[in-house]
């Protein structure tokens, strides 16, 4: 009986190595016209491949408090805690409810609504704080509800509105999607 094909894997190795090892040493190839034609496919292949930048994004985590809706850059968090208790400090501006103690640190509680100029009676959907800066410039913003973590595209986020008509309004970066304002961690920090 006569072989046509190897019967084993490694058969057919050897016989595709075998074949490899004869074109290698053939002496009618040419290398230098190989590596002209190899240099031009590659040159051909750099051109075809897309040279634009991938778009830019913007990772927020995206937050409401009653009916407004609200983002903070991701890289500008600490953590995120529910709010158990606090305790009020006498003569401080309303937009600061008082202080926290989470993980050893006391933190002011800064509620956002009342920073940015917004009317609000009481704290009861302000169940969630968002601690925000570095050590020792931190602050633990209220919040209500946390929705998740988003990827935006930069170009999605459009310019903040003007900031005349409420007090501390460049805290707030730009718009996202129309209708949540991503806020800035660096201009509320100040």
């Amino acid at each position: 009986m006569k072989k046509d094909r190897p019967s084993t894997i490694w058969d057919r190795l050897d016989a595709h190595f075998q074949t490899l090892s004869a074109k290698q040493n053939r002496p009618d190839l040419d290398l230098e016209a190989l590596q002209k034609r190899l240099a031009a496919r590659s040159k051909a292949l750099r051109g075809a491949v897309r040279t634009e930048s991938p778009a830019r994004r913007i990772d927020a985590l995206f937050f409401r408090i009653g009916a407004e809706l609200y983002a903070i850059r991701v890289r500008d968090i600490q953590t995120v805690h529910a709010l158990n208790n606090f305790t009020p400090v006498p003569g401080v501006p309303p937009h600061l409810r008082g202080v926290a103690h989470l993980h050893g640190d006391f933190l002011s509680l800064l509620d956002i609504g009342l920073f940015l100029g917004m009317e609000r009676k009481g704290l009861a959907d302000l169940r969630r704080v968002v601690v925000i800066g570095k050590p020792p410039r931190r602050l633990a913003v209220l919040v209500g509800e946390v929705e998740d973590i988003f990827s935006v595209a930069e170009e999605s986020v459009s310019s903040a509105p003007n900031p005349s008509g409420r007090p501390r309004g460049a805290c707030v970066e730009g718009v996202i999607g129309g209708d949540r304002l991503l806020l800035s961690a660096k201009e509320i920090l100040e």
